[in-house]
């Protein structure tokens, strides 16, 4: 199956920004998803958690089933 979602991807609130980090086997399919639906999303590459680059964000959200 495709990625698990939780649900349908809705259109952003306007002025919100989501920005998407990482890489995984899913990660086309969530690219297409995204383009589909009209959701704005900037992906970016794979990132340590601890990166300082995240520092700036309000919002974590970590859907591994892995890690």
């Amino acid at each position: 199956g495709g990625p698990d979602t939780g649900g349908e991807a809705r259109p952003a609130r306007r002025g919100t920004r989501v920005d998407v980090f990482g890489e995984g086997e899913d990660s086309e399919a969530v690219r297409a998803e995204a383009a589909r639906a009209g959701v704005a999303l900037r992906f970016y590459g794979p990132r340590d958690h601890a990166d300082p680059e995240l520092y700036k964000y309000k919002v974590f959200v970590n859907p591994s089933r892995t890690e």
